[in-house]
């Protein structure tokens, strides 16, 4: 393997490890914010509080699921 293609590689593994990152730290604040929302809106007892738990639902969906 050449050097060139050699830099390539650690280059190509190192932009991964940052999108791997990047992802678990939009999951984490998915989560964080889904709970948030959720129990937010169940204390509400209200049509904008059920709006709020369904929109912390879907965040919950999506972090929970990784789409």
């Amino acid at each position: 393997m050449s050097l060139t293609a050699a830099f390539k590689n650690q280059e190509r593994d190192t932009t991964r490890e940052q999108a791997t990152a990047n992802f678990r730290g939009e999951r984490i604040a998915a989560t964080v914010l889904g709970t948030g929302l959720v129990l937010t809106g169940l204390k509400k007892r209200s049509a904008s509080g059920a709006i709020a738990a369904v929109a912390g639902g879907w965040l919950l969906y999506r972090a929970v699921t990784s789409r």
